[in-house]
């Protein structure tokens, strides 16, 4: 049951994954373009408000220094012009001793009074502050003082437009917050919304805090800050715009690895194809041969047995090793005709010798793929009959890790027919996978095959030897004889010598040879007092392993 929930769980990861990368790249797609928007806008309106202040400041110390103070027809000429011909200056003015005398309006007979803090003047002092209306004028309407003093009392100042300073905002159709405020205490002096009026320093909807977000920047310019604010509703607006487009980049992106695979995957299937019918042919034409790899008895030094290799000696490409055929065998189901053709020539090879030597016995491969087919034992079994051997004398080996992918019910019944048919089961590759003793126990093997890597480990490896042992006890404590493979070095046979082992295979001592071969090899080696090879007569040491 648990089993079924993590697939279950598997599959539904595997199907949001690609849907939560959408939605994820989407988002960040939509932040960076929003992000990018506000840094434009924030740019752009920056830029203006600290042209408009070094403008107006420049016109400032112009007036400054042509009126000194005075309010000369140059001085009045000036200031007109100013009025007139810059739009972001509504007015300019002279004071004297708190006064206006003189204005873009003319002069002032009597002075009219200014009575705020704007009008305290002292040489080299500037001023920056709001006022509303004009006290020179009957206009009604909002506007910065911008002033510089001459001397004590003395001064001119210029009457800016804030609705100048937020130029920049108009046309766009973001919706946005901009704030000016002084810098020195953070007075609100004007705010403009996107479709709303501006709003002045003495509206009391500006009292309300500045809107806080991820969309918020902020600069100093001159004696003003610059604040603005996009609303995160922008965001979503994008990222519903942004979907389309990711989906449309990822499928894209997606698409080229997939049709590489799909084109990998079709060569791979029309490789499949043409090397099955190549199998199949080789089968007619018998191009198919055997080769028997010695099985030595570990205490005697005889040899017992031997593992039936099928090889491939192709027309065009010679000899091809089964490490290369046999995977594809397997996937297109000729493994097999090919194992019936092998357990046939095998009895046409070897059944003299089998009778001969009823304590013998040679072991093949199958793979779950001959249990999936329902005559393969039978076929074997009339095979075996019809050549007078006995089936205890072929061992049918299965690799641990087929065992853990297959074991199935269907498994386990072909595995018992096997027992009843007669064939003795040996696992194959025992320490690479991550079967249990129960799992033997439940199958009933009667042999167990240690995979080279563990002796490679074992030898050449520091600690590998513990390893080695570890996995020797698990397959002891079964109880079945222990087959040790890939022994192909001198120092191989020493570090087995002194271990709880039934019987060795590795090209120490022999290669995989012919049938007439292997029946000589086999009566050079049948005898309890001889040694392992020849290699081993040069050697007093391993001359006694053996004897």
């Amino acid at each position: 049951m648990s089993f079924l929930v993590n697939r279950w769980l598997m599959r539904t990861l595997w199907l949001l994954l690609p849907c939560l990368l959408w939605l994820g790249t989407s988002a960040m797609l939509a932040d960076g373009w929003v992000k990018l928007q506000l840094g434009a806008l924030h740019q752009r309106l920056g830029e203006h408000i600290q042209t408009t202040l070094d403008e107006s400041e420049s016109l400032l110390q112009l007036l400054a220094d042509k009126s000194q103070g005075h309010c000369s027809t140059e001085t009045l000429s000036l200031m007109r012009s100013l009025a007139y011909d810059y739009e972001e200056i509504r007015e300019a003015a002279v004071l004297r001793q708190n006064s206006i005398v003189c204005s873009s309006w003319g002069r002032h007979h009597p002075a009219i009074p200014v009575a705020t803090s704007a009008s305290e003047y002292h040489a080299g002092s500037r001023q920056f502050a709001p006022l509303y209306g004009s006290a020179f004028s009957d206009l009604k309407n909002y506007s910065l003082i911008m002033g510089l003093g001459l001397a004590e009392g003395v001064g001119v100042n210029l009457l800016l437009v804030p609705e100048a300073l937020f130029t920049p905002l108009q046309g766009t159709d973001l919706p946005y917050r901009a704030r000016l405020s002084l810098s020195h205490d953070g007075q609100p002096l004007a705010e403009a919304g996107y479709g709303e009026s501006l709003l002045m320093f003495d509206t009391p909807l500006l009292r309300r805090a500045f809107p806080e977000g991820p969309y918020v920047d902020q600069q100093q310019i001159g004696p003003l800050q610059l604040q603005i604010y996009l609303d995160a509703m922008l965001f979503w607006r994008s990222w519903l715009w942004a979907l389309p487009l990711t989906a449309g980049v990822l499928l894209l992106l997606g698409a080229v690895p997939y049709l590489l695979w799909r084109r990998v995957k079709q060569g791979r299937c029309h490789l499949s194809h043409a090397v099955s019918h190549e199998l199949a042919r080789a089968i007619r034409r018998h191009e198919f041969f055997i080769q028997y790899l010695p099985t030595m008895n570990h205490e005697t030094g005889e040899c017992i047995g031997a593992e039936a290799l099928i090889r491939w000696r192709h027309p065009r490409q010679g000899i091809i090793m089964p490490d290369l055929f046999i995977p594809i065998a397997e996937r297109t189901g000729m493994i097999v005709p090919m194992t019936q053709w092998l357990i046939e020539q095998l009895a046409v090879e070897m059944g003299g010798w089998l009778r001969a030597h009823p304590e013998c016995y040679l072991s093949l491969n199958v793979s779950s793929a001959h249990f999936e087919s329902k005559l393969f034992l039978r076929r074997a079994v009339q095979t075996l009959q019809r050549h007078g051997i006995a089936p205890d004398q072929i061992t049918l080996e299965i690799t641990e890790r087929d065992l853990l992918d297959k074991s199935d019910e269907s498994t386990r019944k072909a595995l018992q027919l096997a027992n009843q048919y007669g064939f003795k089961l040996a696992i194959d590759d025992f320490g690479t996978g991550y079967n249990n003793l129960a799992r033997l126990y439940e199958f009933g093997f009667e042999l167990i095959k240690i995979d080279r890597s563990l002796v490679r480990t074992a030898v050449d490896k520091q600690g590998g030897d513990r390893v080695f042992d570890a996995v020797l006890t698990v397959a002891n404590g079964y109880g079945a004889p222990v087959l040790v493979e890939g022994v192909e070095q001198i120092t191989d046979v020493a570090f087995l010598a002194t271990r709880s082992i039934h019987s060795l295979q590795g090209w120490y001592f022999s290669r995989p040879v012919g049938a007439a071969d292997f029946q000589q090899f086999h009566g050079r080696h049948s005898s309890p007092d001889v040694t392992t090879t020849e290699q081993t007569a040069d050697d007093p040491q391993l001359v006694t392993l053996y004897s």
